[in-house]
């Protein structure tokens, strides 16, 4: 499965490389790599919580984003799939580390929902976009 993300998402970044470059003046791969983590821990938290059928379409929706960021984030530093792949994962772990504190989970969700949902959003409509 890691293979086959890594190769899929390196090949779709090849298609969206002219998208990811053209917003490459107002975005950086901080920010992509950044929100990719964040809606992976999104779906994470979606995907495990105590009734997981009903929250699997936003778990989805999440996952979904976080792979087209990652796409954009390859795009957007020149960096291997796997790189970018294995840099969001260890930023996730950050988050989810701070799993027991409240006050700091509140202040991550608070601080990065709005706009790295709308980033993800961005991301998988131009990556569908560029895939068809």
């Amino acid at each position: 499965m890691k293979k086959f993300l890594t190769g899929a998402i390196g090949a779709i970044g090849m298609l969206v490389a002219p998208v990811a470059a053209s917003a490459a003046d107002s975005l950086t791969y901080e920010e992509v790599a950044h929100c990719a983590a964040f809606n992976l821990f999104a779906s994470d938290i979606y995907g495990g919580g105590s009734d997981p059928e009903k929250t699997k379409d936003k778990s989805e929706k999440f996952k979904n984003q976080a792979v087209a960021l990652m796409v954009a984030g390859v795009a957007l530093s020149k960096k291997e799939a796997e790189v970018v792949v294995n840099d969001v994962k260890a930023r996730k772990q950050v988050m989810w580390d701070m799993i027991n504190d409240a006050d700091k989970v509140n202040k991550l969700i608070q601080d990065n929902t709005k706009n790295c949902n709308m980033l993800g959003e961005v991301a998988a409509e131009a990556l569908a976009k560029n895939t068809k």
